[in-house]
C-alpha cells in the first residue's frame, strides 16, 4: 500500500446472518422446479402389527409430494393400509399407500403421491396412519417433499 490508501474496515458475518441468508436463497430465490428445493426422509422401521398415527414433523412449510415403503420384513395375515394425513387430521388426496400380504417379500417396495391436503406449515406435521392389520412384518418409509414459500 502506498502512503495515503484508505482502509476500510470489514463488518463480519455472524452464523444468524449466513443462516438468514442461505434460507433466503433455498426458498425464495430458487426456482420452483428446483432440485434445491426437494427433499427426501426417511422414517422406520415402523412396525405394521399395532394400529397407531406416527407424526412426523417439518421445520419448514412443504408439499408431500410422494411415500414410498421398502419392508424390512415380511407382513403376514392382512395387507397393511398407511393413510397419510395432514397436521389437521385429514386424509390427504390419493395419500393411501398399501403394501399387500400376498406374495410379499424384504424389499417390497409401494407408493403412493398425493395430491391434495398435502401441505404441512412450517412447525406442523404430517401423519402416517397405520390400520395395525398384518400379525408380523416392519417397513421403512421415504417421504418426498418439495419445500414450499412460506
Amino acid at each position: 500500500m502506498g502512503t495515503g490508501a484508505a482502509v476500510t474496515t470489514l463488518t463480519p458475518i455472524t452464523k444468524a446472518k449466513m443462516d438468514l441468508k442461505l434460507e433466503s436463497v433455498a426458498v425464495a430465490d430458487v426456482d420452483s422446479n428446483s432440485e434445491l428445493r426437494k427433499g427426501i426422509l426417511s422414517v422406520g422401521p415402523i412396525k405394521q402389527v399395532d394400529a397407531l398415527e406416527f407424526p412426523i414433523y417439518f421445520n419448514k412449510k412443504v408439499t408431500i409430494n410422494k411415500i414410498r415403503s421398502v419392508l424390512t420384513t415380511v407382513i403376514t395375515t392382512a395387507n397393511s393400509v398407511i393413510t397419510a394425513k395432514n397436521n389437521a387430521g385429514t386424509a390427504m388426496t390419493d395419500g393411501v399407500l398399501t403394501i399387500a400380504e400376498s406374495g410379499c417379500a424384504v424389499g417390497d417396495e409401494d407408493s403412493c403421491s398425493p395430491s391434495a391436503n398435502n401441505v404441512i406449515d412450517t412447525d406442523e406435521k404430517m401423519i402416517l396412519s397405520h390400520n395395525g392389520g398384518p400379525d408380523a412384518g416392519e417397513a421403512i418409509f421415504f417421504i418426498e417433499y418439495t419445500l414450499t414459500n412460506p
